[in-house]
């Protein structure tokens, strides 16, 4: 099941066991078919050393000693339960369990590869990063059928831009964000009426159907969809809306420093696409929305040639990147910094930032 879901996630898996049965269970075979993944197919195999030679990552669990162990290997262990002899009634928690792990290790390969954990990237990322507009919150009222929502919930909300624009504008407002850093300079001007919680979109540790609101803005693509889509539906009341919010990149700033940073946006980051792609269509084929639809809004604010180049050094994949020895010449920020500055200059431009909401109705 593990290496089911980090295929369809992108990487290379392999899965062994110390027993392994002649065939599938048919209880797995079939809690896997409900949800999109068909393994009738495949046949257990044992575990060689070769396949820890070859891996990168080794997750065990619970074959303790039986596992081999050789030096400089990365193992974790998850301690699931075997879901030999179980109904697929008994089977669809294992599984979810499974997928919770297998995204949350996703997530965290991720962010191990970019630049969100670096020294100084969460003040960069606050202060150069545009903030989700006012309207979003309007608009999401106005769906949700509320003027005052009681709980919103805003997922890997990162330094707070998309949180704390609902303070004094819901009774409760909670941030979910498991990076300390990122986390810790929300926290640390957190209005009234809200709070961060140490967290992930897969477990919010939040009541059934207490909450309104749900949103993920510029974050969906850090999540695998069927776990937070499961948590989403969970904690949202009955016609409570969950919305993912991403703006374009690049915003619309001044033509030649447009087209000199969406150069280097183009170099290093590939998600716009799977975006435009995915997220809509993988709300609609979740079944967990009664209804979708996609919507678009704008905002206006203001940088210079230093937010332009350190809007492009808050991206993640910049930031690691130049942690990996590329140099700013190869990402074309050296290009980037010498256009903005004799485009803009020290005065304040304005950026128009187009932003896409994929919303989902419970």
């Amino acid at each position: 099941m593990a290496q089911a879901f980090l295929e369809r996630a992108g990487f290379e898996a392999r899965s062994a066991g110390t027993h392994p049965s002649r065939e599938l269970h048919p209880n797995v075979v079939e809690a896997m078919q409900e949800i999109g993944l068909d393994l009738s197919g495949r046949v257990p195999r044992k575990l060689a050393v070769d396949d820890i030679e070859w891996a990168d990552l080794v997750v065990t669990m619970g074959c303790g000693d039986e596992c081999p162990v050789l030096p400089e290997k990365d193992y974790r262990d998850w301690p699931i339960e075997d879901p030999i002899g179980k109904t697929v009634e008994g089977t669809r928690p294992i599984r979810d369990e499974i997928a919770r792990r297998s995204a949350e290790l996703l997530v965290g390969l991720h962010v191990e590869a970019s630049g969100y954990r670096e020294p100084g990237f969460a003040d960069r990322y606050d202060r150069y990063r545009p903030h989700t507009p006012v309207v979003v919150v309007d608009l999401l009222c106005r769906i949700a059928g509320v003027e005052r929502p009681k709980l919103v919930v805003d997922l890997g909300s990162g330094t707070g831009h998309s949180t704390e624009i609902w303070a004094g504008r819901a009774g409760e407002v909670v941030g979910i964000e498991p990076n300390p850093a990122m986390r810790a300079v929300a926290e640390a001007r957190a209005p009234a009426g809200v709070r961060y919680l140490d967290a992930s979109s897969y477990a919010t540790g939040l009541a059934d159907g207490s909450v309104d609101v749900v949103t993920a803005a510029q974050s969906l693509h850090w999540m695998e969809p069927d776990p937070t889509f499961a948590e989403v539906a969970r904690i949202l009341r009955p016609g409570g809306v969950f919305a993912a919010c991403d703006y374009d990149v690049p915003p619309v700033i001044q033509h030649e420093v447009d087209e000199v940073l969406g150069r280097v946006c183009g170099r290093v980051i590939d998600l716009k696409g799977r975006i435009d792609k995915e997220h809509i269509e993988r709300m609609r084929e979740s079944g967990r929305f009664r209804r979708t639809r996609e919507l678009v809004v704008h905002s206006i604010e203001e940088g210079n040639a230093e937010r332009v180049v350190g809007y492009a050094l808050s991206l993640g994949t910049v930031a690691g990147m130049l942690r990996e020895d590329a140099t700013e010449d190869e990402l074309g920020l050296t290009e980037l910094r010498s256009v903005a500055e004799r485009a803009i200059g020290d005065r304040p431009a304005p950026w128009f930032v187009g932003y896409r909401l994929r919303v989902g109705i419970r």
